[in-house]
């Protein structure tokens, strides 16, 4: 569980580390579009990755069956 935590942390982290450069290189190259990706697409991209990352930690792991 705790591993979950600190991965995920890292993770999100990591990601709006990108999404900040993204928005600034976004700025400069096309401005009309920031908002846009600012309010929609990177939480679309952001609430993925979390729902993705619940789904793997609420997978129960395989238990192998013995052979009678």
């Amino acid at each position: 569980m705790i591993l979950f935590g600190v991965v995920g942390t890292l993770v999100i982290y990591i990601l709006n580390i990108i999404r900040t450069a993204l928005l600034a290189a976004m700025y400069d190259i096309n401005h009309s579009m920031t908002d846009f990706a600012h309010h929609y697409v990177f939480k679309i991209i952001i609430y993925a990755v979390v729902f993705l990352g619940w789904v793997l930690y609420m997978k129960k792991p395989k238990q192998h069956e013995t052979a009678k």
